[in-house]
C-alpha cells in the first residue's frame, strides 16, 4: 500500500503520524509531502525582491518539517520512500499528487474543534469531499495522552447496510494493519421520533416500526460480521443505537475513545447518506477520534 502523510509542522500533523502508524504494515511505502502556502507569504509579483530573502526562508522551513516527520517514522521502524514539499493551494495540490501518484490511503492532522486551521477550514472538507481515495482525518485530544496506544487498537465500523458501507469495511481491512485490534460495529436505528404521527399515535404498529426497524439493525451486523470474520478478524461487539446518527455516534465516541472510526461514503464525493448534510459535518467537525472516510470509487477494484 502507498500512504501520503500530509506534514504541515504543527503538533497535530504529528500526532496524526504517531496515532495512524500502529495501522500500517511494515512493508507499505510511506510518502509526506509539506506545502508552502502561497497565500501566506509575500506577494512575489508585486514585490520580486521578496523571493531571493523569503522563499529560501521557507524553503529550509520546509525541509526541516519534513525532517522531523520522516524521524517521527523512522524511530517507530517505518521505512519512508520520499519526502517532498511543494507549493501552491494545498486542498489543490493534495489532490493532484493523490491522482498523480495512485496512493491508497491519505492521512491529515486537524486542528481544535473545526477542520484543519493550518490550511483553512475548507481545505479538510475539499479534501475529502473530492478525493476519490480513503482519507484518515486525526485530531489531537484535549489532554496530553500518556501513550498513543495503550494495549489493543479499539475501532470502530459505523455501517448502515448499504454496499457502500460494506464496500467501506472489505476496503479498510484491505488498507489497515488490524492485527491487535478490538474491532467493535455499529449501526444507527432512527427512533420513534423519526416516524410519521400516526404510526406513533398508534402503539401497535408503532411497536411493530421498531420491532422491524431492529431485525434489519441485527441483519446489517450478522452481514458486516461475516465479512471481518471471512478475514480472520475477531468482533468483540455488534450493536444498534437509537437516535440522531451524529449525536449517537460522537456520544459513544466521546464515551469509548476508539483510535479509529471507519465510515463509508455514497455517490461519487463526499460522506454517506447515513451521515448525511450536517450530520456529516458535525461528526468529521467534532469527533474525538481519527475518523477515517472511504469513499464509493474504486469498489469494482476491491470486492
Amino acid at each position: 500500500m502507498k500512504i501520503l502523510f500530509c506534514a504541515d509542522g504543527s503538533e497535530a500533523s504529528y500526532y496524526a503520524i504517531r496515532k495512524s502508524l500502529p495501522f500500517l504494515h511494515r512493508n507499505d511505502q510511506i510518502d509526506i509531502i509539506h506545502i508552502i502556502d502561497w497565500g501566506l507569504l509575500p506577494t512575489y509579483v508585486t514585490f520580486p525582491a521578496e523571493e531571493e530573502i523569503r522563499y529560501p526562508e521557507e524553503k529550509n522551513i520546509a525541509q526541516k518539517i519534513l525532517d522531523k516527520a520522516i524521524e517521527l517514522i523512522e524511530a517507530e521502524g517505518y521505512s519512508v520512500r520520499k519526502a517532498d514539499y511543494f507549493h501552491g493551494k494545498p486542498a489543490k495540490i493534495i489532490l493532484e499528487v493523490i491522482t498523480e501518484e495512485g496512493y491508497d490511503i491519505v492521512v491529515l492532522g486537524s486542528h481544535g474543534k473545526k477542520g484543519i486551521r493550518k490550511w483553512l477550514g475548507s481545505v479538510s472538507r475539499k479534501v475529502v469531499t473530492k478525493s476519490s481515495i480513503p482519507i484518515l482525518i486525526v485530531r489531537p485530544p484535549d489532554e496530553p495522552e500518556k501513550g498513543v496506544f495503550v494495549g489493543t487498537k479499539d475501532v470502530l465500523f459505523a455501517v448502515d447496510g448499504s454496499e457502500y458501507s460494506y464496500h467501506a469495511v472489505k476496503q479498510a481491512i484491505s488498507i489497515l494493519n488490524l492485527d491487535n485490534s478490538s474491532v467493535e460495529i455499529t449501526t444507527i436505528r432512527p427512533g420513534a421520533e423519526s416516524l410519521p404521527l400516526e404510526i406513533t399515535m398508534d402503539n401497535e404498529w408503532l411497536q411493530d416500526c421498531l420491532r422491524k426497524q431492529k431485525e434489519i439493525a441485527n441483519e446489517i451486523l450478522e452481514n458486516t460480521k461475516l465479512i471481518l470474520q471471512e478475514h480472520n478478524i475477531p468482533v468483540k461487539s455488534a450493536f444498534s443505537l437509537e437516535g440522531n446518527a451524529a449525536d449517537v455516534i460522537l456520544n459513544y465516541i466521546e464515551e469509548h475513545k476508539q483510535d479509529l472510526v471507519v465510515m463509508g461514503s455514497h455517490g461519487r464525493e463526499g460522506i454517506s447518506d447515513f451521515l448525511l448534510g450536517s450530520v456529516s459535518k458535525r461528526v468529521l467537525d467534532y469527533a474525538t477520534s481519527p475518523v477515517l472516510i472511504i469513499p464509493i470509487k474504486g469498489m469494482s477494484i476491491h470486492k
